[in-house]
């Protein structure tokens, strides 16, 4: 049964087709892209519903694990907030609405007389061309082509190739990947493990989805990896990408292969979701020269 407001279903993989089928109508948001809401609903928390014909989410903070209220649709938008407005009050979460898609917000000129509607710059999406990733032509590209020269001139007998996801060691490699990328980064598991829990959720859950995963091996081992996923709107996204910064050009040189992958598979472009407010994230995925962002907003009422 497909729920309906102000009930609510508790995500489940057995909703993809629905929602997968819903959110092809828009362009390719990574909140709703159903892979990345299932790997990150780490808790089990997650759910779902419609309201006026438009998909709603009730999902957590990535950051500080509060739950707060999203949606994505055209239809009776200013009715639809205004419900959800009030069922976040009545439930006791904060009543502002949350990674709302721009698509969302210009649905009804209108809105903006009930409605603040603020700008959510860590939200936004990074697209990026999937041929300039590939090329690594022009100035902009220099620094990150000089990387991976140099990465092909220490490692000339590396070995890129997809790996199995449904494979159990694949996971133990994946995982120890990881844990090699978190300690060449300095990186605390305090702050890590949000994101490897979602990793290994979606690893469990694998077989249920139709990802490609690139592994980078040399000498025999595992040192980098990208889980990626072909999506609708002619978008690649980029779910999870880790590697052993040791080695010197490893993540440029895996992003060109995953670009390499993602055109072979005629994806012009390829989501590279959002930088959370995180500085060092947010430096790392502006140099990739995004060719534009799908926008998010937070919506709450005029006093």
């Amino acid at each position: 049964m497909t729920p309906q407001f102000p009930h609510f279903k508790k995500l489940a993989i057995d909703d993809k087709h629905i929602i997968g089928d819903f959110v092809s109508q828009f362009p390719p948001y990574s909140d709703y892209n159903f892979v990345s809401m299932w790997s990150y609903n780490v808790n089990d928390q997650a759910e779902w519903t419609f309201l006026n014909d438009n998909l709603v989410l009730k999902f957590h903070d990535y950051m500080t694990g509060l739950p707060f209220l999203t949606l994505l649709g055209k239809n009776e938008i200013k009715n639809s907030i205004h419900k959800l407005h009030q069922h976040a009050k009545d439930i006791g979460i904060e009543p502002t609405l949350q990674l709302i898609p721009e698509i969302v917000t210009q649905a009804e000129k209108t809105l903006f007389n009930d409605f603040h509607i603020q700008e959510d710059v860590d939200g936004h999406d990074y697209i990026l061309a999937t041929d300039r990733v590939h090329a690594l032509q022009g100035k902009k590209y220099r620094g990150k082509k000089n990387f991976v020269a140099r990465f092909l001139r220490k490692h000339p007998k590396h070995i890129v190739k997809e790996i199995d996801l449904k494979d159990t060691k694949t996971h133990e490699e994946i995982v120890g990947v990881f844990i090699e990328w978190e300690k060449s980064q300095g990186r605390d598991r305090a702050d890590t493990n949000t994101e490897l829990m979602a990793v290994q959720r979606l690893l469990r859950s694998a077989e249920h989805f139709e990802l490609f995963c690139l592994g980078l091996y040399i000498d025999g081992k595992l040192v980098g990896f990208s889980i990626n996923e072909a999506i609708h709107d002619n978008h690649g996204i980029i779910h999870f990408e880790k590697a052993d910064v040791t080695y010197e050009g490893i993540f440029p040189f895996l992003k060109q292969k995953s670009a390499e992958y993602f055109k072979k598979l005629g994806r012009s472009h390829i989501n590279y979701e959002q930088d959370l407010g995180i500085e060092g994230l947010r430096k790392a995925k502006q140099s990739w020269g995004p060719v534009h962002y799908l926008k998010k907003y937070k919506v709450f009422p005029k006093k």
